[in-house]
C-alpha cells in the first residue's frame, strides 16, 4: 500500500538571510512552528516571489502541518512558474495519492516513467498507488476494475508482493486456476522462501488437479513448517493422488510420533485406510488413539460401529457398555439393542427396549424401534400392541400414528386407518404418507375424484421432500461422514426416507394411470408440472407416458428436460434407457444404464440390461474390461462379480472368468 516517501528540500540561508521577517520564519521553522512559518512564506508566493527555495519551504510547512491540499496548490503553482522537475513532479505525484486523488497521481508518474525510463523509485510508487487504487475497488466488490489495477501494479513493479497476492486471491475466490497460473508460478519464482506464496501456488496447482507438479511444492512448504500438522496431512494426501502410498504412511507414522493423540492426525489417517478398506488398520489405529484418549466417547462409538461392520457384535456391546455404566443413557441403550438386532439376536434387542419403557424413560421412537422389532421376530400381535401402548403415552406422534395406519390398512380396516388419518393430517399436512394413504383408501371406495387428488398431493409433498434430501445426503457426503457413526447414521435414516418418498412417487403414478384415463391423466401431469415446474421425475412420468402411447418424438422432448434438470437420478437414466432401447439406439441406450448401475449398484435389472444392449451394439468387450478394472477395488460386490463371470463367459474370455470364480 502507499507509503509516506516526501522528498524535503533544505532552505538557502543566503536568500533567506537577507531578509529579517524570512529568518524569522526560518527560526519557526527550526522550532517546529509551522503555521506561523508558512503564512510568512505564503505572503511572499502571493505578492509574486520567483524564489524556489520559498516555494519548497511552504509546501514542506504544509506537509509537516498534513494540510497536503494546500502543499499541492504551492507545487502545482511551483510547476507553471519553473517548469516540471523531477523531484517536485514525484512529490506532488505523492500528495495526490495521500490524498486519494488517484488520476493525476498515476498521470504524472506516467510521465516521469516515460520521461526517466531508468528511475524505479517512480514505477515502484505508481505500482503502490494501482495497489491501493485496486484495494479500494475490490472493498467495494468492483473485481473487474480491482483486477486490472493489480495487474497493473504487478507491470510497474512485478516484485510488489500484495498486489500480486491481491490478485490471486481474487482469482481463486472464483476458481480462475487458469488465470491465475502464471502470477502464481511467477510469485514462487521471485519470492521462493515466502511460505503464503508458496501455499497460493500450490493451492492454484490443486484447484487444476495438477497433483504431480503440486507435490514438490508442498513438499517444500510441508519441510519448512514441520509442525504444521495440517500441511503435514495435506502432504499425505497428495502421496496418495500421486500413487506414493508408501510415503503417505510414513508421514502419517511421523505425525503419531510427533504428535502423540492428535486426534486430527489419527481421523486423517483412518479415512486414508478407509479407502483401501483396511478394517484391521482401522480398528489398531482406533485403539492406538484411546490409549492416550481414553475418554474420548466419539472415537470409541466410531471404534464400536467399526467391530459391527466386521461383525464382531460382542467388543461393539463391551464398548457401549462403558460409555453407560449406569443404563442412564437412552440412546446407548439403543445401541445395545440395535446391537443385538444386527447380530440377529432380536429376543435381547426386544428385551433391551422393553427395559426402557419399564423405567419409563421411553419416547415415540423407542416404541416405534420395538414395534419394528416384534414385526421382524413376526410377532405380529405383540408389535400392534405396543404401538398401541406407545400411543396411549404419546397420543400426537406422528411416526406412532403412521404406523397403525399401515397396520389397519394391511389388516383391510380401511375405515380404522382413515379416522387415524383424519386425526393426524390437521397438524401433519406436509408429510406424503398420509395423503398418499388417504388416495389408497379412496381408490379402494370407487371415490375417483378424492383419490386423483390425494396421489397429486402425495407426488408433490414427495417431490418437495426428494429435493431437501437430496440436498442433505449430497453436503453430508464427506470425508467425515466415513468414520463418523452420527453422520452415517444420519446419511442412511435420509437416503431410507428418500426410498420411500420415491416409492410414494412411483406408486402414486402408476395408480394414477389405472384410475385416469389418458387425457385426465395427461392433465394431473401437467398440473404438478405447472407448480413443479423443476422435477426431474415428472417430466420422466410425462416421457413414459407419451412413449407408451406411441408420441416417441415428444417423449423423447420430455426425458431430456429430465435429463437437463437431474443428470444423476437413477429414475431419469433408467428411463432413457428404456426409450432408446424401445426406439432401437441400442448405444445410447447402454450408456444410460451403465449410468444407471454406476448411480444404483444393486439393481439387477441394470446388469442385465448392459449385457444384454452390449451384445446387441458390439461393446461386451468393452464392459468385460471396465468391469474388470472396477471389479479390481471392489471384489465385495456380489452382484458385479456374478455379473462379471456371466459377461465373459458370453464373450468367450472363459479363462478370466474361470479366475474370478476361483479367486474367492
Amino acid at each position: 500500500m502507499l507509503k509516506k516517501l516526501f522528498y524535503f528540500f533544505l532552505f538557502t540561508p543566503i536568500i533567506f538571510g537577507q531578509n529579517y521577517e524570512l529568518q524569522i520564519a526560518i527560526d519557526n521553522y527550526n522550532n517546529g512552528k509551522f503555521s506561523e512559518a508558512v503564512s510568512v512564506f505564503q505572503k511572499y508566493i502571493d505578492s509574486g516571489s520567483k524564489e524556489k527555495d520559498i516555494f519548497l519551504a511552504a509546501s514542506d510547512c504544509y506537509i509537516k502541518l498534513n494540510n497536503y491540499p494546500k502543499a499541492i496548490s504551492i507545487l502545482e503553482k511551483y510547476r507553471t512558474v519553473f517548469g516540471d522537475e523531477f523531484n517536485i513532479n514525484f512529490l506532488l505525484a505523492q500528495l495526490y495519492a495521500q490524498t486519494g486523488n488517484y488520476l493525476p497521481a498515476t498521470n504524472i508518474l506516467s510521465v516521469l516513467i516515460r520521461n526517466y525510463p531508468d528511475s524505479n523509485s517512480a514505477k515502484i510508487y505508481l505500482s503502490d498507488v494501482f495497489l491501493t487504487v485496486g484495494v479500494t475497488q475490490y472493498g467495494s466488490k468492483d473485481t473487474i476494475n480491482a483486477e486490472i489495477n493489480f495487474k497493473n501494479s504487478l507491470i510497474y513493479n512485478p516484485f510488489n508482493k500484495q498486489a500480486r497476492v491481491n490478485l490471486l486471491i481474487l482469482f481463486l475466490e472464483s476458481k480462475r486456476y487458469n488465470d491465475a497460473l502464471k502470477f502464481a508460478e511467477e510469485g514462487y519464482r521471485f519470492f521462493n522462501n515466502d511460505n503464503n506464496i508458496a501455499l497460493i501456488y500450490f493451492e492454484v496447482l490443486i484447484g487444476l488437479e495438477n497433483f504431480t507438479d503440486a507435490l514438490p511444492v508442498l513438499e517444500v512448504i510441508a519441510k519448512r513448517l514441520p509442525d504444521d500438522i495440517q500441511i503435514q496431512l495435506n502432504l499425505a494426501m497428495l502421496y496418495r493422488y500421486n500413487n506414493s502410498p508408501e510415503k503417505a504412511v510414513q508421514v502419517y507414522e511421523n505425525l503419531r510420533k510427533n504428535f502423540p493423540g492428535n486426534k486430527d492426525v489419527f481421523e486423517a489417517e483412518i479415512k486414508y485406510y478407509e479407502l483401501f478398506s483396511d478394517d484391521e488398520k482401522i480398528i489398531s489405529l482406533y485403539l492406538e488413539y484411546l490409549i492416550y484418549k481414553p475418554d474420548d466417547k466419539e472415537m470409541k462409538l466410531r471404534l464400536a460401529k467399526k467391530y459391527e461392520y466386521t461383525g464382531n457384535f460382542d467388543k461393539a456391546r463391551e464398548i457401549y457398555l462403558t460409555l453407560n455404566p449406569n443404563q442412564e443413557d437412552q440412546s446407548i441403550n439403543v445401541l445395545i439393542a440395535e446391537n443385538y438386532s444386527a447380530a440377529g439376536d432380536l429376543e435381547s434387542a426386544i428385551s433391551q427396549l422393553l427395559s426402557i419403557i419399564e423405567d419409563k424413560k421411553a419416547d415415540p421412537f423407542i416404541y416405534s424401534k420395538l414395534f419394528e422389532l416384534f414385526q421382524k421376530s413376526g410377532k405380529i400381535e405383540n408389535a400392534k400392541g405396543i404401538l398401541l401402548a406407545g400411543l396411549k403415552n404419546f397420543p400426537f406422534s406422528l411416526e406412532l400414528n403412521l404406523e397403525l395406519v399401515k397396520v389397519y390398512y394391511n389388516e383391510q380396516k380401511f375405515d380404522s386407518a382413515f379416522i387415524v388419518l383424519e386425526t393426524i393430517s390437521g397438524y401433519s399436512r406436509e408429510v406424503p404418507e398420509i395423503p398418499y394413504y388417504f388416495a389408497l383408501i379412496y381408490k379402494i371406495n370407487n371415490e375417483k375424484t378424492a383419490a386423483i387428488r390425494n396421489y397429486s398431493r402425495a407426488i408433490r409433498v414427495s417431490l418437495k421432500e426428494t429435493g431437501r434430501i437430496q440436498t442433505s445426503i449430497s453436503g453430508s457426503f464427506n470425508n467425515e461422514a466415513i468414520t463418523n457413526p452420527d453422520s452415517a447414521k444420519i446419511i442412511q435414516d435420509e437416503a431410507e426416507k428418500l426410498r420411500v418418498f420415491i416409492y410414494i412417487i412411483n406408486s402414486s403414478f402408476a395408480d394414477l394411470s389405472t384410475i385416469c384415463n389418458n387425457e385426465e391423466f395427461l392433465e394431473v401431469i401437467d398440473n404438478l408440472l405447472s407448480e413443479l415446474p423443476q422435477a426431474a421425475l415428472i417430466y420422466v412420468e410425462k416421457g413414459k407416458f407419451l412413449l407408451k402411447t406411441g408420441k416417441t418424438a415428444e417423449a423423447r422432448q420430455e426425458l431430456e428436460k429430465a435429463q437437463i434438470l437431474s443428470p444423476s437420478t437413477v429414475e431419469v437414466q433408467e428411463a432413457l434407457g428404456e426409450y432408446y432401447e424401445k426406439t432401437g439406439d441400442f448405444e445410447n441406450a447402454l450408456l444410460s444404464f451403465r449410468r444407471a448401475n454406476s448411480l444404483d449398484k444393486e439393481n439387477q435389472k441394470y446388469y442385465r440390461k448392459i449385457i444384454d444392449l452390449a451384445v446387441k451394439s458390439n461393446k461386451l468387450d468393452e464392459i468385460c474390461d471396465y468391469w474388470l478394472q472396477v471389479y479390481k477395488t471392489s471384489k465385495s460386490n456380489i452382484l458385479l462379480k456374478e455379473f462379471l463371470i456371466e459377461a465373459l463367459h458370453k464373450a468367450n474370455r472363459t479363462k478370466e472368468a474361470i479366475e474370478i470364480i476361483k479367486s474367492n
